[in-house]
């Protein structure tokens, strides 16, 4: 039955990951700890922690796209 209702559903309330909380996924994640662990460790998804290092990983991508860029010019 539709009635609009959630019943027998749980729905967790999402919180931001913050600067700090993110820090550490960096830092754990250089330490070479599994994404699972970190995951645990931090009370957060696996998803989010895959999310956040894509990110990180995404924009180091394109920071050295444009130092590349900058030495093909220079030179």
């Amino acid at each position: 039955m539709k009635d609009g209702t959630n019943k027998g559903k749980k729905y967790r309330k999402y919180k931001r990951i913050s600067e700090e909380e993110k820090q550490m996924i960096f830092k754990l994640y250089e330490e070479k700890m599994e994404l699972r662990k970190i995951a645990r460790i931090m009370g957060r998804s696996l998803s989010s922690i895959q999310y956040q290092l894509r990110k990180k990983m995404k924009e180091y991508k394109i920071l050295y796209n444009q130092f590349i860029n900058l030495t093909q010019i220079a030179s």
